[in-house]
């Protein structure tokens, strides 16, 4: 009977990995305007200025300035939403490091023969 031994720590530590690795593409989501510095909003700005031009918004125009407003409220959602799912998978990375170090705690109480 496999009582978990080595190849229960390498699966552990695998997993370990890919939680860590999944955190930190979680963290590569966009900033709210608020995070950002200035230079990085003037450059968002320019950004979303420029695809609503692409888009045939151009400036000065109503259509530029709704456009302008709803690329401005989705990179909010979406900062928002990284936001969000980061905090969800840090609360499911700290309930698998939970289980895993219950993991290691019942191991260590099964008798040796």
């Amino acid at each position: 009977m496999n009582r978990g031994g080595f190849a229960g720590a390498r699966k552990d530590a695998a997993f370990v990995v890919l939680m860590l690795a999944g955190l930190a593409l979680a963290g590569c989501g966009p900033k709210s305007f608020d995070e950002m510095s200035y230079a990085e909003v003037k450059e968002k700005a320019a950004e979303i200025a420029a695809s609503c031009e692409a888009a045939g918004a151009h400036y000065p125009s109503r259509e530029f300035d709704q456009c302008m407003q709803h690329e401005i409220r989705k990179h909010q959602y979406d900062a928002e939403q990284a936001r969000r799912d980061q905090l969800i998978l840090g609360a499911g990375m700290s309930d698998a490091m939970s289980a895993i170090g219950d993991s290691y705690t019942q191991r260590s109480k099964i008798p040796v023969p």
